[in-house]
């Protein structure tokens, strides 16, 4: 997930059992509730822009999977 300074969702990458993945964007959800940023449950589950970036240019869209 790429998430915005009030910890809302703004960009998701799903990766499936298969390695497929699937991007989705905020216009895909009609509920998106802040994520606490400083919460220490999601240190170990962040990565680098470069590597979201990757994921998200292989990822295809929802509505093509």
């Amino acid at each position: 997930m790429e998430l915005g300074p009030g910890g809302r969702r703004l960009r998701q990458v799903e990766i499936g059992p298969d390695g497929g993945s699937v991007k989705t964007s905020i216009e895909n959800w009609p509920f998106n509730p802040p994520f606490d940023l400083h919460d220490p449950q999601y240190a170990s589950m962040e990565i680098g822009l470069g590597d979201f970036e990757q994921a998200w240019q292989r990822a295809r869209h929802e509505s093509e999977a």
